[in-house]
């Protein structure tokens, strides 16, 4: 609700007006989730790309795709922040699509997909049998 006060001091800056207003959202409100998922996958993928351990299990090709797309995917992200849910989920598919099979091959194919289910807790338990 929306009050307007009177300056007038026979009012005693009592409102005059009041109405009720609905919080406008803006078109990619419902995106935002998407979008957010989205960049921390990215940032999650590229610290775990920094890892030296990592790293060291890898090819030059490999590291050289999966750091490619991450800046893609970052970049398009920094100018495309108006997109919709769907385009989010799209290029997220697309990142995990890259980086899903380079790091079961490390893991020997162990733990399962990182594209269903809870990619952190996935992420984690691959992440660990490299070590």
């Amino acid at each position: 609700m929306v009050l307007t006060w009177d300056a007038n001091p026979g009012l005693q800056g009592r409102p005059v007006h009041a109405r009720q207003v609905q919080p406008r959202r803006h078109p990619a409100h419902a995106a935002r989730p998407a979008a957010d998922a989205l960049e921390n996958y990215a940032y999650q993928m590229k610290s775990t790309m920094g890892d030296e351990k990592l790293a060291s299990k890898l090819s030059d090709d490999d590291k050289a795709s999966v750091n490619g797309k991450i800046d893609e995917t970052i970049s398009w992200l920094e100018s495309n922040q108006m997109a919709e849910k769907e385009e989010y989920e799209a290029k997220q598919k697309e990142l995990e699509a890259v980086v899903s099979p380079i790091l079961q091959n490390l893991s020997g194919g162990a733990g399962g997909g990182m594209v269903s289910g809870n990619r952190e807790s996935e992420l984690v338990i691959e992440c660990s049998l490299l070590y």
